[in-house]
């Protein structure tokens, strides 16, 4: 027992900041946090979620009495959405930029996922499971976009395993060159 805690208490050393900001602290991603105090937070995830969520509450407040409207606001909410798209560009490595982008993003989300609800007819669980399906296709370019930028920033950073800031520096399975993300 004591053997797991010292190995957890090694594991959270080495990674523990990656609970908080899924980001590495190396400089290829200083533009996609936000440092209070010594934390680090990601900015998506600490302005996106709290986004999506404020414009959930405020679309089941205002969306269903204006049930009539729902293509309207359904559009709205691709609209913003669509910003995920800016992350293309070299715009998003402006922190204010950025922050406004994921907080239209989660806002727009959540907009199309309070429609979605409200659209899909059944019961409660029905409606979850389809405005489940919904976020899943408005999340995956997302999630693919995080996926590539992880590769191209790590693939091409001068600093990968040389840093201790770099998140494979201890990764002890293969050498330098030949390891990179797969």
């Amino acid at each position: 027992m004591n053997k797991f805690f010292s190995k957890s208490k090694d594991f959270l050393k080495k990674y523990g900041h990656l609970l908080l900001s899924h980001h590495p602290s190396c400089s290829q991603y200083k533009d996609h946090t936000i440092n209070i105090s010594k934390l680090r937070f990601c900015i998506g995830c600490y302005v996106g979620y709290p986004s999506a969520i404020l414009s959930i509450l405020l679309g089941f407040y205002f969306i269903y009495p204006a049930i009539s409207q729902k293509i309207y606001i359904l559009v709205f909410g691709i609209f913003l959405s669509l910003f995920q798209f800016l992350s293309l560009t070299k715009l998003t490595e402006i922190k204010p930029i950025k922050i406004i982008q994921k907080f239209l993003i989660g806002f727009g989300v959540g907009q199309v996922l309070v429609v979605s609800y409200f659209w899909f007819q059944g019961p409660v669980v029905v409606k979850l499971f389809n405005v489940w399906g919904v976020m899943l296709i408005f999340m995956s370019p997302i999630g693919y976009l995080h996926y590539r930028n992880l590769r191209n920033s790590c693939d091409n950073c001068p600093e990968f395993r040389n840093s201790p800031d770099c998140i494979y520096f201890n990764d002890e399975k293969s050498d330098k060159k030949e390891d990179k993300i797969e």
